[in-house]
C-alpha cells in the first residue's frame, strides 16, 4: 500500500500503535473522569452559622406554656440534638412542618448586630390550613396592620379575607389594625392562627 501510494506522490499516515497506544489512554482517563463523582467538602463553619441564624429567627431560649395539673407554667423550649457527620446530618426529636421566615425590619435589624436587640417580639403564625407555619420579628411599636400588611406582601394576592387569633391564655380576634403588638399583649413573643373569616350574610 505504502508503494502504491508512493507512486502517485502521496504518503501513507496509517495506523501508528504508539498514536492508537495514546488515542486509548485519553479515551480511558475520559471514561475514569467521568466515572468518578465530584468531591463534596462539608463546610461545617458554615452549617453551624446557619444553625445560629436559624435559632434567632426562631427565637432561642425562648419559653413557652405548659399545661400542669391544677394551671399552667413557664418552660424553656427544648433543644434539638444535631449531630453532624461527613455525609449528613442528623437530628432527634424534630418536629415535621413547614416554617416560613417573612423578611421584616426588624429582622434585618437583628442580623446587622450580634447583640440582643430591645422591643422586638418574635411571632409565629400558622397558616389557616395549618400546614405552615411563618416567623416574624417585628418591633413592639408595629401594628396589627403592619403584621397583615407583611403576610399579605409574602402570601401573594388573591388570598381570601382572614382573622389574626391569639389562642392563648384566651381567644382574642385582633381586627383593630391600628394597635401596636405591646396594646395587642403579643410580645415580647406570641403564637398566632389565622382564621378564614365568616361570610356575612344579609
Amino acid at each position: 500500500m505504502e508503494k502504491f501510494l508512493n507512486d502517485y506522490g502521496m504518503i501513507w499516515v496509517g495506523d501508528n500503535e504508539n498514536e492508537a497506544g495514546d488515542e486509548d489512554e485519553d479515551e480511558a482517563r475520559i471514561q475514569t473522569t467521568l466515572n468518578q463523582p465530584e468531591a463534596f467538602s462539608m463546610n461545617y463553619d458554615l452549617v453551624l452559622q446557619n444553625i445560629r441564624n436559624l435559632n434567632l429567627l426562631a427565637a432561642e431560649g425562648g419559653t413557652r406554656i405548659t399545661l400542669v395539673p391544677g394551671g399552667a407554667k413557664l418552660t424553656q423550649r427544648p433543644a434539638v440534638d444535631l449531630q453532624l457527620y461527613t455525609n449528613g446530618m442528623g437530628g432527634d426529636g424534630a418536629e415535621n412542618f413547614v416554617l416560613d421566615v417573612i423578611e421584616t425590619p426588624a429582622l434585618q435589624t437583628a442580623r446587622s448586630t450580634s447583640d440582643v436587640v430591645p422591643k422586638i417580639s418574635n411571632l409565629r403564625v400558622k397558616s389557616e390550613d395549618g400546614e405552615k407555619s411563618f416567623i416574624l420579628k417585628m418591633f413592639f411599636s408595629e401594628t396589627i396592620g403592619h403584621l397583615r400588611s407583611y403576610l399579605d406582601a409574602h402570601r401573594g394576592c388573591g388570598k381570601p379575607p382572614y382573622d389574626i387569633i391569639s389562642a392563648f391564655p384566651h381567644q382574642c380576634c385582633h381586627s383593630d389594625d391600628t394597635q401596636s403588638l405591646l396594646q395587642c399583649g403579643l410580645t415580647p413573643s406570641a403564637a398566632l392562627l389565622l382564621r378564614p373569616r365568616a361570610k356575612v350574610t344579609s
